[in-house]
């Protein structure tokens, strides 16, 4: 097994480098909904370590989630019932539809 950059080290496969999936939708991220909305997450835009990662969070493609407050480093969101907190970076990764 051989494995190309060091993104790929955890996966099984090395994957090729995709485009993001909000230049063919009409997704936007998560950190762009307004607070107090409700949306729906579409896809994770970003490598499989990321995605994994989301995946233990909870969050799961198709969820509906909430905006609860927005600040200019984070943002919190209600998913599930749980509150939780992520970074703006973290949140640009998550493509959502209103």
């Amino acid at each position: 097994m051989r494995y190309r950059k060091k993104r790929d080290a955890l996966c099984h496969k090395p994957h090729k480098r995709k485009k993001c999936a909000c230049k063919k939708t009409r997704s936007i991220p998560l950190h762009f909904q307004d607070t107090g909305k409700n949306c729906v997450i579409e896809k994770f835009c970003g490598g499989c370590v990321m995605r994994q990662h989301l995946n233990d969070l909870g969050l799961i493609p198709g969820d509906t989630i909430t905006v609860l407050s927005k600040t200019s480093s984070g943002i919190i969101i209600r998913c599930k019932g749980a509150k939780m907190a992520m970074n703006r970076g973290l949140a640009q990764h998550i493509l959502t539809t209103a």
